[in-house]
């Protein structure tokens, strides 16, 4: 997944996938990294059973 997709997915914009893909959790919350999270378990969710 390309770093566009996935702001896309998150809800925000690809510099911010940069900082998270690079490490710097520290300019999110918790409740935030939380969010991104359950986001994201959601796709990969739905995409496990539209390949089954």
């Amino acid at each position: 997944m390309k770093q566009r997709e996935l702001a896309e997915l998150l809800g925000i914009k690809q510099a911010e996938v940069s900082h998270l893909l690079n490490g710097h959790f520290s300019r999110f919350t918790v409740d935030k990294l939380l969010e991104f999270l359950k986001k994201n378990e959601s796709k990969s969710s739905y995409s496990d059973q539209s390949t089954s």
